[in-house]
């Protein structure tokens, strides 16, 4: 959602960028990996919205926890990669533990930036900006490896479609997994 939104400032504001980045820019759905195509994610109402909307993001304990991330739809494993990733996205603090996951807000993510055509319609502000010359900033897509990526490569919006809107498009593989700069190298991210 990051990379959407970060392409989406670059068309608006192309004059404030020297350089842009967009690291691993995807998400999921039924299967298939797609990154600048709307995907549709089903509307939340009455109880479920209810739920979503008053989760709140400090817990007991690292059980209760994991107990109510697994609730609202989230995969045991995941939610176990999140207590021991790093740095943690759930991890304890002040007694408590704390979830920087927030179903909420991945639900009003999901129906605002990745339930629309933002993400093409920006690339390609983006690569009229650079044609007229307004725009004159790079633009870096950053991929985590073969096994770590959620990138697509070949699917409609993928990669090569990105590569084929923008031609000038540098694209970078790196080792690791999906937060790239968190699992690459210390530094070969920021120094690439």
């Amino acid at each position: 959602m990051g990379g959407r939104i970060a392409m989406q400032y670059a068309a608006d504001y192309p004059q404030d960028l020297s350089l842009l980045v967009i690291e691993d820019m995807v998400a999921r759905l039924n299967g298939k990996t797609e990154d600048c195509v709307p995907r549709s994610y089903p509307s939340l109402e009455g109880q479920k919205l209810q739920n979503c909307k008053n989760f709140s993001r400090e817990f007991k304990s690292w059980e209760q926890a994991r107990e109510t991330l697994i609730s609202f739809g989230y995969d045991p494993e995941r939610v176990d990669g999140w207590y021991a990733s790093s740095p943690p996205r759930v991890y304890k603090k002040n007694g408590a533990v704390w979830s920087c996951i927030n179903p909420f807000a991945q639900y009003l993510a999901k129906q605002t930036v990745l339930n629309s055509s933002q993400g093409q319609r920006s690339l390609q502000q983006i690569a009229a900006l650079k044609v007229s010359g307004i725009a004159d900033y790079p633009v870096h897509v950053c991929v985590a490896g073969p096994e770590g990526t959620v990138c697509s490569w070949d699917a409609p919006g993928g990669l090569r479609d990105m590569e084929s809107v923008l031609p000038s498009l540098r694209v970078h593989e790196f080792s690791g997994g999906h937060s790239i700069h968190n699992t690459d190298r210390p530094g070969r991210f920021g120094a690439r």
